[in-house]
């Protein structure tokens, strides 16, 4: 064990320089010009200070290297020759790792598997290894943040399966059509900005899981913009999505969570349903009915618009007689005149489509009322409207256009009831048409019923 401090301020070394296993407690060259370095397993009690106009024609290695304060290069200057330029994988540094203020490397830098006690600091550095990796720290070790706010890479970056106790701070950060690979990395926050973030293809997050958003994007829409630049894959990678779910849904953004969780499930769905129309048509309708099961509101919204629109069919017909009462002698006196016996309940086409589109609601409407069993029944183009619909008098002037324009399209009847129908309130209203919708309403209200239980209690969803 050496005993002295090896201090070298801007000397020059011709040859290469050999501290192999040596036990020292400081290295400092700053300002030197150096050859290639070679410190495999050394042990430096304190800093290693290589700044400061440090330069090495060569690569620096300090493999399994154990360094007790800082290692220190920020305005370092490192040459790996097209090769290597630092490599220290598994070293041990207990403080901070400063690869920043002008630090300038041509060739790969690596950390991969090194433990850094504080943080891996690359602010304003330069990464230039344009045909391979130009910072590769799969599996490192972070104490602090990583922070690579305005850094600058030609290369790829890779922080495959680290561990980042504080922060991943991406903000100015140039990645210069490189990859950016995170895959399996874990970070308690993370900072970037939308400008600056990799091209399409050039981002790996599987597997990535964060904290929080602390600064950069953070609605559900721009975020959702930054998971689609990863490159396509098979099978498709939902951790992303879930994972930003997660992120949104623990910041009280429940609305963003729900919108992640279905884009992520139509990206897989589109995969996996490609050439098959058959499923395409399922899942859309899956989609637009309970949004997969993340928003079985929607169910709701499509019970409701089934129902709006069985009332203006149900009412349409019934106006041109194409609905009648399923008892036989009130059926005969409503067919011969219009009007139904005073002890025969009315017909309400809101409650008749109520209780057709919702599974186990019961008005009393459809015992009572159904589309004309007669298979040749259509009411003809001069047919009585009915009776019991008919009105006393106009509606008010400033109205008129209003009543005119219901009229034409059959929601409501004349004051006149010998006035003909027009041929677009007979759109839609006859009574084979009106069976089939009635049988399809009914299927599918018990459809979207089946998809609103299902989602409520998470039975189809896979978060």
């Amino acid at each position: 064990m050496c005993r002295f401090l090896l201090t070298l301020w801007h000397c020059g070394l011709t040859e290469e320089t050999v501290l192999h296993s040596v036990e020292i407690p400081q290295v400092d060259l700053q300002g030197t010009w150096t050859k290639s370095i070679h410190a495999d397993g050394a042990i430096v009690k304190g800093p290693v200070f290589l700044r400061n106009g440090f330069h090495a024609d060569g690569e620096v290695r300090l493999l399994e290297a154990h360094v007790g304060g800082d290692l220190d290069c920020h305005g370092g200057s490192f040459s790996g020759r097209g090769g290597h330029a630092l490599s220290a994988d598994g070293v041990d540094v207990r403080g901070t790792v400063l690869l920043s203020y002008k630090f300038s490397a041509q060739g790969e830098v690596r950390l991969v598997g090194a433990r850094v006690g504080g943080h891996l600091v690359c602010v304003d550095g330069i990464f230039n290894n344009p045909e391979g990796n130009a910072l590769d720290a799969d599996f490192a070790q972070v104490g602090g943040s990583v922070i690579l706010s305005r850094f600058n890479a030609h290369g790829n970056v890779t922080l495959r399966g680290a561990r980042i106790e504080g922060a991943l701070d991406c903000t100015q950060a140039t990645f210069d059509e490189a990859t950016l690979d995170v895959r399996s990395a874990r970070a308690s926050v993370l900072h970037d900005d939308r400008d600056l973030w990799p091209q399409p293809g050039k981002l790996l997050l599987d597997g990535f899981v964060y904290g929080r958003v602390a600064s950069g994007p953070k609605d559900a829409p721009t975020r959702l913009g930054w998971l689609a630049l990863q490159p396509e894959e098979k099978p498709f990678p939902t951790q992303p999505y879930l994972q930003l779910a997660k992120v949104l849904r623990e910041a009280g953004d429940y609305a963003g969570s729900v919108k992640v969780l279905i884009e992520m499930e139509r990206r897989r769905r589109w995969q996996g349903d490609q050439g098959r129309p058959d499923r395409q048509a399922v899942s859309w309708l899956f989609r637009e009915s309970a949004g997969y099961g993340y928003d079985p509101a929607r169910s709701v919204w499509a019970i409701l618009a089934l129902t709006g629109v069985g009332w203006i069919l149900y009412r349409r017909s019934y106006l041109m007689g194409g609905m009648v009462p399923t008892e036989k002698d009130a059926a005969g006196d409503f067919q011969r005149d219009g009007r139904t016996p005073s002890h025969y309940g009315t017909f309400s086409p809101l409650a008749y489509s109520v209780e057709n589109a919702v599974p186990l609601v019961k008005l009393g409407q459809a015992d009572r009322w159904q589309p004309n069993p007669d298979p040749g029944a259509w009411p003809r183009r001069n047919a009585k409207w009915i009776r019991g619909a008919g009105r006393a008098q106009d509606w008010p002037r400033r109205l008129r256009w209003l009543e005119r324009l219901l009229v034409f399209v059959g929601l409501l009847a004349p004051v006149d009831l010998k006035t003909p129908p027009s041929r677009c309130s007979r759109l839609g209203t006859s009574p084979r048409f009106l069976r089939w919708f009635l049988w399809a309403q009914i299927l599918l209200g018990w459809l979207l019923a089946t998809l609103f239980v299902a989602g409520v209690t998470g039975i189809i969803r896979k978060d």
